[in-house]
């Protein structure tokens, strides 16, 4: 029998609670834990009860590598150090810092490695900094920035305390990515008060739970929400005491949905007159919260119609209010406020896109490795826990940009797709070998944090991230000495269960040298060995001096303590001082633990949340004025229809059978073939297909091999590709083709470059007699 051990789950941002069986230094069993604050009662879906497939997966890391023409050769960690950071010097020598990019520390990971990661590009001097959510919620969180003035924690709805519970775009009762997924969704649907709503093109598992399904065409989201907004005013159903009270703007904003053709974009829709004027009427008579996903985020418009579902909330006085739309207490974000309107940000040559929270989207990678201009060309790029040679458009292309970098650095657990790429492979950690921790709220209207302690230890040469990039830092030659006392006041303090201890000779170690700058890299190191784990100093030092509100966190209980009077006599520092308190108890907390409070009133949260001088929701942007004149039924039907190009693809879908591209297990399609196109029955007949037959799946960025899966729950016109595919094995054999050969980095959201990963144009046309494809054989 093994030893049994608290942690959460690693595949995805709820991180729900796991109970883990550890024998000789692998993973044996998973269950949930029913004491965890993210899952409370026992739930897990099977992501995290396959989390010793991810764990051991026989593509995983052992020693670090460099390439040597086409082929890796281990080499000692001193060497790839030294040689990474002398190229590093040279390149900057050269180019300056346009010339480096990072990217990575995505959603199937924690985030502790994003810190030294964003430290590293800051040193260097640059602002290319890519991430997976530069796939996804960028037109979220630029959405949430309009509106309140911040753009990270995220506007989420609140799936319990509300009359109304709403999927959009989003397979919620598959994907699982909402606390208690499927508890949350029978409840709703089965509690005689309560109301179920799901928004898809196809009839979804969670669709097919729904008491109201809005069936919408693909791509139009935007000019349903639209008319739902236009019926809602002219019925005069908009909650006028909220936008008169609450919010700035509204004049400006109603003009969208004067004289709009609300029955012509109805009608492009595919919903009937009669289903959206009940479903503008339960939405402005009951209090409602929204989970939207992928489906709206990867989809046309997909800022427009993230700006429009917060002004939806804001006219039905279902925004910011308990039981609505809210905002969970903060502790730790992504990156700072930017928007169009920060000043000295860089903008892309190509398409003049800006950062997001920091982060450029999906679509601008590949154009900076592409600018004609020698002296501001992207040439190095450093990746961790990410893999966008298979995530990110038009992945064939992408894979040969990488290639001709001067110097791509590659820290990962497993030989990705992208870290065969590469110029240098460090074998990295998971969680579970190393301390972890997500910067997701998890759950409302509580804020409750977990943390991963190390229940595993690194075989071979496999390192923790963090260190890794510290010593990247190092060989760089970006950090300064720290002196021997910093470490020995460190060691001291924790023992002495004191880890602020060392934070007042730091700070005066690093102004001594001019270096302030260099503050958190110094409590990197000294905490880092005094703590034994780098992980876990870089997580305390960014929660310290994260986000987290002193008094929210007073108000479930934590207390400013008497032991720090130099710290006491600066009010600066008080905030700092609960924080480290808090993160104590979480440490100590297998399980996690509540962090914050909740906010009892509309008022409170406003004085909390929105960081616009007037305290006031802004329901008007100039920059939406200008593209959503755009969004007509005339203009859009123009679109929508593509001749080359007649059937939509949706290149990606969430499925029980994997993660993303993490569960690196071919193994487990030895008995079932997964890898298909879904395909609504009546579509594959008019075209001669059979089930089950090979079909060319072509568009305009390239095309795959793949069989036909008849599918009743798909929506005509429109097929479903998983995204779990064309992963490379140590054997050199691809299972199933990457569907992002499919999609272009120039088919992005118009705003902020989310690509349109859930609307590729394609055609489909049977192989030719004798034209082979794929043959799934694991003899």
């Amino acid at each position: 029998m093994g030893e049994w051990r608290k942690t959460s789950c690693y595949n995805c941002g709820v991180c729900c609670g796991l109970e883990v069986e550890i024998e000789d230094n692998h993973v044996v069993n998973v269950r949930p834990d029913p004491a965890s604050m993210r899952s409370l009662g026992g739930y897990c879906c099977r992501k995290g009860r396959a989390l010793k497939y991810f764990q051991d997966n026989k593509d995983r890391l052992d020693h670090p590598l460099k390439r040597v023409g086409d082929q890796f050769v281990e080499i000692s960690w001193d060497q790839a150090l030294s040689e990474i950071g002398a190229k590093v010097q040279e390149i900057k020598a050269q180019y300056g810092p346009k010339a480096f990019g990072t990217y990575g520390v995505g959603l199937a990971v924690d985030h502790v490695a994003l810190y030294p990661l964003l430290e590293l590009g800051n040193r260097l001097g640059s602002q290319w900094r890519f991430n997976p959510v530069g796939i996804e919620f960028m037109a979220a969180w630029w959405s949430n920035g309009k509106f309140i003035g911040r753009q990270f924690p995220p506007i989420e709805g609140e799936t319990s305390d509300c009359e109304v519970f709403i999927c959009w775009g989003a397979n919620t009762y598959v994907t699982h990515n909402v606390g208690n997924a499927r508890v949350v969704i029978r409840e709703a649907s089965q509690d005689p008060n309560r109301m179920f709503i799901a928004v898809d093109p196809c009839l979804s598992e969670t669709a097919r739970m729904a008491d109201m399904h809005i069936r919408l065409k693909p791509g139009t989201d935007t000019l349903l929400l639209r008319a739902l907004i236009a019926i809602i005013v002219d019925n005069g159903w908009q909650d006028q005491e909220f936008l008169d009270k609450y919010t700035v703007g509204w004049e400006q904003s109603k003009q969208w949905f004067a004289d709009y053709d609300v029955d012509g974009a109805l009608k492009l829709c595919g919903i009937p007159r009669k289903q959206a004027e009940e479903f503008a009427k339960v939405l402005s008579t009951k209090r409602w919260g929204v989970h939207v996903d992928l489906g709206v985020f990867c989809g046309r418009h997909s800022t427009l119609s993230c700006y429009l579902i917060n002004l939806l909330a804001a006219v039905t006085g279902c925004l910011l209010r308990p039981g609505t739309n809210v905002v969970a207490n903060g502790y730790l974000s992504w990156g700072p406020y930017t928007d169009e309107h920060t000043p000295d940000v860089w903008r892309t040559w190509k398409t003049n896109s800006f950062p997001v929270i920091g982060y450029y989207g999906g679509g601008c990678l590949q154009e900076c490795m592409e600018n004609p201009n020698e002296d501001e060309r992207l040439r190095c790029l450093f990746v961790v826990a990410g893999n966008p040679a298979r995530s990110w458009p038009d992945s064939q292309t992408l894979q040969k940009e990488f290639k001709n970098l001067d110097l791509m650095v590659v820290v990962d657990i497993a030989m990705s797709e992208t870290a065969r790429c590469a110029d240098y492979v460090l074998p990295g950690t998971t969680g579970y070998e190393r301390f972890g921790g997500t910067i997701f709220t998890g759950g409302y209207p509580y804020s409750t944090m977990t943390v991963k302690q190390q229940l595993l230890q690194p075989v071979a040469e496999r390192r923790d991230d963090t260190a890794i990039l510290v010593d990247i830092m190092d060989a760089c030659g970006l950090l300064p000495e720290v002196p021997q006392y910093l470490y020995e006041i460190a060691e001291k303090g924790v023992a002495a269960g004191d880890r602020l201890a060392i934070l007042e000779p730091a700070q005066k170690y690093v102004a001594e040298i001019h270096r302030e700058d260099c503050l958190l890299p110094v409590l990197y190191k000294t905490m880092g060995k005094a703590l034994g784990s780098m992980a876990k100093a870089v997580f305390w030092a960014n929660f310290i001096f994260g986000e987290l509100d002193m008094a929210n966190a007073m108000r479930v209980g934590y207390q400013f303590p008497h032991v720090h009077p130099e710290l006491e006599n600066d009010p600066d520092m008080a905030p700092v001082v609960i924080r480290d308190q808090v993160f104590g108890a979480v440490d100590a907390s297998p399980s996690g633990t509540v962090i914050a409070g909740a906010r009892g009133t509309l008022e409170s949260a406003m004085e909390d949340l929105i960081t616009f001088p007037d305290k006031k929701i802004h329901v008007y942007d100039e920059l939406v004025n200008e593209y959503l004149q755009d969004i007509t039924p005339e203009k859009e039907a123009e679109k929508l229809t593509n001749p080359d190009y007649p059937y939509l693809i949706s290149a990606g879908m969430h499925s029980e059978e994997g993660v993303n591209t993490v569960m690196r297990n071919p193994d487990t399609y030895r008995f079932r073939q997964p890898y298909v196109l879904r395909m609504n029955p009546k579509d594959a007949r008019e075209q001669g297909l059979a089930d089950g037959q090979w079909v060319r799946v072509t568009s305009r960025a390239g095309s795959i091999k793949i069989p036909i899966e008849y599918n009743q729950y798909s929506t005509e016109g429109y097929g479903l590709i998983s995204h779990h595919f064309g992963l490379y094995g140590n054997d050199g054999k691809a299972y199933g083709s990457a569907v992002n050969i499919l999609t272009s980095c120039e088919d992005v959201d118009e705003i902020t470059g989310d690509p349109t990963y859930r609307y590729v144009p394609c055609r489909i046309e049977a192989l030719k007699e004798g034209e082979s494809h794929d043959v799934w054989n694991y003899e």
